[in-house]
């Protein structure tokens, strides 16, 4: 791929597709995206390829990367289960996971084709925010503190404060 095409962001063939369900054109340029996935039904009754078959679906978080539900493949459902250290896909929530494609064998001729996957690691944690004196929000997070709005731990588990912003936390706290 160019440089140019590297910096634009290209249509897979299946974008446009009429599916119900997300597949490889969701991932920007073919390349992989971390996503979370919210819960996962079981379908009795799915719309699957002009047919209703029983089927699991996941639904993700961030419909901007993920715009439709992902039907899990036996591929998928396993690599899910396996990374999720449970037998019962229903009882994921919440969960990080790497969306990639692999090359896989296409059903309608026996050929090889690019098939959305679910990753076989865990993605890293997301990194924090880093929060100072001199950060945006550190002004808005102190007056929250002071004001009762919120607490520390609420600050802490979404930035990395440093020890200056958190001396003056600590002692918006005391007051």
């Amino acid at each position: 791929m160019s440089n140019e095409q590297q910096s634009q962001v290209l249509h897979h063939w299946r974008t446009g597709s009429q599916s119900d369900y997300v597949g490889v054109e969701i991932l920007p340029n073919g390349q992989s995206i971390i996503a979370t996935i919210s819960h996962i039904v079981w379908d009795e009754n799915a719309k699957v390829q002009g047919s209703k078959k029983p089927s699991w679906i996941a639904y993700f978080k961030e419909t901007n990367l993920v715009p439709k539900p992902m039907l899990l493949n036996s591929t998928n459902r396993k690599r899910l289960t396996k990374l999720a250290q449970t037998d019962y896909p229903e009882t994921i929530r919440d969960f990080r996971v790497i969306l990639c494609k692999e090359l896989t064998r296409d059903p309608s001729d026996g050929g090889k084709v690019y098939g959305l996957r679910i990753g076989r690691d865990v993605p890293p944690p997301p990194q924090k925010e880093k929060m100072t004196v001199n950060s945006d929000k550190f002004k808005a997070a102190l007056e929250a503190l002071k004001s009762g709005k919120c607490d520390i731990g609420y600050i802490t588990a979404s930035y990395d404060v440093d020890a200056e912003a958190m001396k003056l936390f600590n002692e918006a706290t005391k007051k």
